[in-house]
C-alpha cells in the first residue's frame, strides 16, 4: 500500500518493473532470479485508516474504504513515527522498528532488516531489549524461551 499515485515511482523504472513482476510471481525477462513465493498486491493512492484484528482498512482519495484481511501489517515510512510505534506497542501488538525508523542509513540496511523480520514472522518470535527481532537463537535457548 502506498499513498503515492504509483508504487515505487521514485526508483529507476527497471527496478519498479522487476518488483512488479516478482509481486505477480513471474520473472522479468532475461533475469534468472527467483520470484516471490506468494503474490503481493499493491494498493496505490491509499492510506491506512484503521488496523483491526485480522484486517486493515484503507482509505482512498475519495474516502472510499477497502478492507483487507491480513495476518501481519508492515509499514514503511520515510520518517520515523515514534508516537505511532508507541501506540501500537502499548496496544500489545508485536511491533518492530527497521530501516530509517531506527536511524538514517542506506537502503541495504533497511532491506536487510525488513527481510530479517519477514523471515521470522512465522517462526517463534523473540525480541531483544531494543524491540528488534532475534532470528538466530540457539535451539537449547529457544526451547527455554518457549516453555
Amino acid at each position: 500500500m502506498t499513498d503515492h499515485k504509483e508504487f515505487a515511482s521514485s526508483v529507476e523504472v527497471i527496478h519498479m518493473y522487476v518488483l512488479r513482476k516478482w509481486f505477480k510471481q513471474t520473472d522479468a525477462e532475461a533475469l534468472t532470479s527467483k520470484p516471490f513465493k506468494y503474490p503481493v498486491t499493491v494498493y496505490e493512492s491509499r492510506t491506512i485508516n484503521e488496523i483491526r484484528e485480522g484486517e486493515v482498512i484503507l482509505l482512498d482519495k475519495n474516502f472510499n474504504r477497502t478492507t483487507i484481511a491480513c495476518d501481519h501489517v508492515v509499514t514503511c515510512w520515510t520518517r520515523p513515527d515514534p508516537e505511532f510505534f508507541r501506540q501500537v506497542k502499548d496496544a500489545g501488538i508485536p511491533v518492530v522498528s527497521v530501516g530509517d525508523a531506527v536511524r538514517p542509513r542506506n537502503l541495504h540496511a533497511a532491506v536487510k532488516e525488513g527481510a530479517s523480520v519477514g523471515l521470522v514472522l512465522d517462526a517463534n518470535k523473540f525480541l531483544n531489549p531494543n524491540n528488534a527481532f532475534i532470528d538466530e537463537v540457539p535451539i537449547d535457548i529457544a526451547g527455554q524461551l518457549t516453555r
